[in-house]
């Protein structure tokens, strides 16, 4: 008679199987699961931690909007964006004399002219402080960011890094005819832009 009868040769047979599944799963639940977990905890933090960063920036809008005053946007947001958030537009204002499409940057005054109103006029009755809206209008090529260069109409992301690094390789601007030195920016692409620009 054998050692163990067929009855306990596969039961012992099945017991194995058994016994082996187990282990293997646990090794492999142990492994792989916990590598998926931690990347998806990891995307998810990350993706918060983007959010919470979202920088907050003010503008002052003012001219033909409905509420105009300090409105807080997100950086990247534009003009469309301020108007929006003072209320719209007035029906007196010059939609053709608006780019909405511009983005805004911190700090930025914008001014939403009426039908027929021109800038002069706006100084005259301003004098000084109509002097520093016209101003505030402009973009400083000497201290603007990447984004607040790309807020100028015909200056585009590749644009605005050869200015940057233009002038971190000559030190600022003397004048903004210097533009014209960076590859890209001829006469006409300056006259384009140059109503939009200023040195300080």
């Amino acid at each position: 008679m054998d050692k163990f009868s067929k009855r306990e040769i596969f039961l012992l047979t099945i017991i194995f199987i058994m016994t082996s599944v187990i282990i293997g799963f646990k090794v492999k639940s142990q492994e792989e699961p916990i590598i998926v977990e931690k990347t998806e905890v990891e995307s998810i933090k990350e993706k918060t931690l983007d959010e919470i960063e979202a920088k907050e920036i003010i503008v002052d809008i003012w001219g033909a909007v409905k509420n105009p005053g300090l409105v807080v946007l997100r950086e990247g947001d534009r003009i469309n964006d301020a108007v929006l958030k003072a209320g719209g537009l007035t029906e007196k204002a010059d939609r053709k004399r608006i780019n909405l499409a511009k983005r805004v940057y911190d700090e930025q005054k914008i001014i939403i002219p009426e039908k027929g109103e021109e800038f002069q006029k706006i100084k005259a009755a301003g004098n000084d402080i109509g002097h520093d809206i016209l101003n505030d209008y402009k973009i400083n090529i000497n201290t603007a960011s990447k984004l607040e260069l790309m807020s100028i109409k015909g200056i585009g992301e590749a644009y605005a890094e050869r200015i940057i690094e233009y002038r971190q390789k000559n030190g600022p601007f003397k004048n903004i005819e210097e533009l014209k030195n960076i590859k890209g920016i001829g006469e006409k692409r300056f006259k384009a832009i140059k109503e939009y620009i200023k040195l300080r």
